[in-house]
C-alpha cells in the first residue's frame, strides 16, 4: 500500500500516472479536463452517442427514469433530431433544476444500459473523476510507424517490440500501434484510440517532414505541423514522442514532448524506448522517464545527448 508520504512525493512530482488518469490515489490532474458540464459533454460528442444508442422518445424516457428524471419533468421529445434531444436534455440537466440527476448520472445510466459502448468508455476515461463513473482503468500508447521502401530502413520492428514488451504485460496500459501508417489513417486513428500517449517513431527531415507511406508503400510526407494540429484538438493527448530524425515543434505545445536534436541512430531509439517505457509502466514522472531512457542508452555505450524533453504548458514533466 501507498503511504501518504510517498502519495505527496508522486503528487509534488506529478507523477504520469497523475497526469493521465485521475484515480483517488492520485489527483494532481483533477481540474484538468474540467468537470462533465453542458460543454464539456457536447466538445466530446456524448449527445451524439446518446443519439444513436437511445434515438427514440421511448428509450430516452427509460434512460431518464433511470437516472432520476421523471417523465412529467423530462424535456418532451419532438421532431427534432435525436441527437438534438440531447441537447437539449444535457442543458436541461446542467441547469441543476434535478436534485438527484445531472450529466454525471445520466452518463453512469447510459453505461449501465451499455458497458462495452467504447464511445462512452471513452468519454469515462476523459471525464470519469467528475462523474461518479468507475474510474478509468487503463493509460492508452499509441504508437504510430511508418517506413517507406523508398526511404532507407530502421529498426522500428525492434523499437515496437521494446514497446510491446515492457508496455503489453503492464496493468492499467492499453497499447495500440499502426506499422504502416498511411496520411488518410491519422485522424481517424487518433480519434479511434483516443491516446494519452502518441509515439511516433520513422523518418524525419531537416524540414519537419514525417515520412508516412501510401498504398504501395511509397513515401507520404507529412508536415509535422499538420500533425501536431491534430493532436491539439485531442483533449486525451499528454505526451508525444517523437522517435524520428530532426522533427522538433517551432512552439510549447499544451503536452510533453519528447524529440531528438539531429539525426537519431536507430539502436538510440530502440534503447532509449525500452527505459522511458519502463518508467512509465511503473508511473515516474517525465523527467525520470526520460532519465531512464537516456541511462538505457548509456548502458549500451551510446550517447543520449541528443534526446531533448520538452514540457508541456499543462506543467506535466
Amino acid at each position: 500500500m501507498t503511504s501518504d508520504g510517498q502519495l505527496l512525493t508522486a503528487l509534488t512530482k506529478v507523477s504520469v500516472i497523475a497526469v493521465l488518469t485521475d484515480t483517488p490515489r492520485y489527483r494532481a490532474w483533477e481540474g484538468s479536463l474540467g468537470a462533465f458540464d453542458y460543454d464539456a459533454a457536447l466538445r466530446s460528442g456524448f449527445f451524439e452517442v446518446l443519439g444513436d444508442l437511445f434515438p427514440d422518445r421511448v428509450s430516452a424516457r427509460l434512460l431518464l427514469e433511470s437516472c432520476g428524471v421523471g417523465a412529467g419533468d423530462a424535456v418532451p421529445f419532438g421532431d427534432q433530431t435525436s441527437a438534438v434531444y440531447w441537447q437539449l436534455v444535457g442543458r436541461d440537466l446542467d441547469s441543476g433544476r434535478h436534485r438527484d440527476a445531472g450529466l454525471d448520472s445520466l452518463l453512469t445510466a447510459a453505461l449501465k444500459s451499455f458497458p462495452g459502448n467504447a464511445r462512452l468508455r471513452a468519454i469515462q476515461a476523459d471525464f470519469g473523476s467528475g462523474t461518479g463513473v468507475p474510474e478509468p482503468t487503463e493509460i492508452r500508447v499509441l504508437v504510430l510507424m511508418a517506413e517507406p521502401l523508398d526511404n532507407g530502413r530502421t529498426l522500428l520492428g525492434s523499437e515496437l517490440q521494446a514497446v510491446q514488451e515492457v508496455v503489453t504485460p503492464a496493468p492499467g496500459f492499453r497499447l495500440s500501434f499502426n506499422a504502416a501508417l498511411r496520411p488518410q489513417e491519422i485522424i481517424s486513428t487518433l480519434l479511434r484510440v483516443r491516446p494519452h500517449v502518441v509515439h511516433l517513431s520513422g523518418h524525419g527531415d531537416k524540414l519537419g517532414v514525417f515520412s508516412a507511406q501510401t498504398d504501395q508503400g511509397r513515401t507520404a510526407p507529412v508536415d509535422l505541423t499538420a500533425l501536431l494540429g491534430v493532436l491539439d484538438r485531442l483533449d486525451s493527448v499528454r505526451l508525444l514522442i517523437l522517435g524520428a530524425c530532426h522533427l522538433g515543434p517551432d512552439s510549447q505545445r499544451r503536452y510533453t514532448i519528447v524529440r531528438h536534436e539531429g539525426t537519431l541512430p536507430s539502436v538510440e531509439a530502440v534503447k532509449f524506448a525500452s527505459g522511458f517505457y519502463h518508467g512509465l509502466v511503473h508511473h515516474r514522472s517525465y523527467e525520470d522517464c526520460f532519465g531512464f531512457g537516456q541511462d538505457q542508452v548509456k548502458l549500451f555505450g551510446r550517447d543520449p545527448s541528443g534526446f531533448r524533453l520538452v514540457p508541456g504548458r499543462d506543467g506535466a514533466a
